[in-house]
């Protein structure tokens, strides 16, 4: 569907990479309930901080470049932030000025992106340059989730020897999320077409996998 979106552009869109589930919030208290979060200022990307500005949470979410994080958490411009997956945040030092990180990422259980091609461009390409452009990308996409999602397990007890607090949000936390964030979409939904036309399609998707994935979950106990 995105694909198609871009392509009324004049752009071929091919998928890329798909990162790791995110850390939900990096910050220097628990944010356990959504009264945690009221008066915060939250940087976030996309809807989080749009979430977290309603009434439910009560905070003040802004949208801030990532190169800002570290020093706006450091001098206490902002308070919370989401940013990347576990091993991403890790690498860019964030345990150095935050004490608490919390799972899962609901606010963006993965993050998908592209190399995009002018589409006359990509026309005039033999169809087996084409063919080896998409399986590479599909070969990237596997590696690139799968190597983030192993290092960020890597990486966890290494934050904890580091003093980092990691714990899981509730489920009525991420309930709530899922609620506030769900309303928010269904407003944009009503007001863009092409929008609806894709969350639809990712709402019925979800509905299909997350009854699935809820019976395929282990438990080791720990």
């Amino acid at each position: 569907m995105a694909a198609d979106l871009f392509a009324k552009f004049g752009i071929m869109r091919v998928q890329k990479t798909i990162s790791e589930t995110e850390v939900e919030a990096m910050s220097n208290k628990k944010l356990e309930k959504p009264a945690d979060f009221k008066g915060l200022t939250y940087r976030g990307a996309g809807y989080s901080p749009l979430i977290l500005q309603e009434p439910e949470f009560g905070a003040s979410g802004v949208i801030l470049s990532t190169s800002d994080v570290y020093t706006s958490l450091q001098t206490h411009v902002i308070d919370a932030c989401e940013v990347g997956n576990a091993f991403s945040n890790y690498g860019s030092g964030y345990q150095e000025v935050t004490k608490f990180w919390s799972f899962p990422g609901i606010h963006q259980l993965c993050q998908a992106s592209s190399f995009i091609v002018n589409m006359d461009l990509w026309n005039k390409l033999p169809k087996d340059l084409q063919t080896i452009c998409k399986l590479g990308a599909t070969y990237t996409n596997l590696r690139s989730w799968a190597f983030a999602h192993v290092e960020s397990a890597k990486i966890i007890p290494v934050l904890q020897k580091l003093g980092v607090t990691i714990y899981r949000e509730s489920p009525e936390l991420q309930a709530l999320w899922k609620k506030v964030g769900w309303r928010i979409a269904d407003g944009f939904a009503a007001k863009i077409p092409e929008f609806k036309t894709m969350w639809d399609s990712m709402k019925d998707f979800m509905n299909l996998l997350g009854p699935y994935e809820d019976l395929q979950t282990v438990n080791y106990g720990s």
